[in-house]
């Protein structure tokens, strides 16, 4: 009998994550536990989203601890997963940010635009447009118009426009041709 290597199983997972179908998740995470293939990183990071998607944050939350190694899709499952979750409850956000903070900010995991996007979105559907706004001005890399346009879909949301004054300036410097935003 031959074995499934890693990526045809760590897509297999995924695959069964996304249309809800967890008995047979449950039966292939058992699997990884028997084949040599289920130590590798991406079958452990599909697995790990398999549980944020099914809500079982307690199981994954052991899966990241336990893991060898994490790399940047470990820590971009995680934020995501909890952004994914009920993110007005202050629980998951500080879950979020405690992940984000855990990037070891060497060569092979550092935090990417997308990841400060999606603190970006979780904090300003929070109501946390301070928090959200903070983040947004201490990145180290170059912002693009999508994040700020986050912030400001956050800032008519939550009823600031105060907020929304501010981040429409960064906007007009950032893209003053596309009015798209406005």
């Amino acid at each position: 009998m031959h074995q499934i290597d890693g990526f045809v199983l760590s897509t297999v997972i995924g695959v069964f994550a996304e249309f809800a179908l967890v008995e047979q998740g449950k039966q292939m995470h058992a699997y990884t536990i028997k084949v040599s293939s289920g130590l590798d990183k991406s079958v452990a990071n599909s697995i790990l989203d398999a549980h944020l998607k099914r809500g079982l944050t307690d199981e994954a939350e052991i899966l990241v601890k336990t893991m060898p190694t994490k790399n940047v899709v470990s820590w971009t499952v995680m934020i995501t997963g909890y952004e994914r979750g009920k993110c007005s409850h202050s629980e998951l956000i500080e879950e979020s940010q405690e992940y984000f903070s855990r990037f070891d900010w060497s060569q092979q995991s550092i935090p990417e635009v997308e990841h400060y996007g999606c603190m970006v979105d979780l904090l300003g559907r929070a109501g946390h447009l301070k928090e959200a706004n903070d983040l947004l001005e201490k990145i180290p890399l170059k912002s693009n118009v999508g994040i700020w346009q986050t912030l400001l879909s956050a800032s008519r949301m939550h009823g600031n426009p105060e907020m929304g004054r501010e981040v429409g300036r960064i906007l007009l410097i950032l893209d003053g041709d596309n009015r798209s935003w406005a």
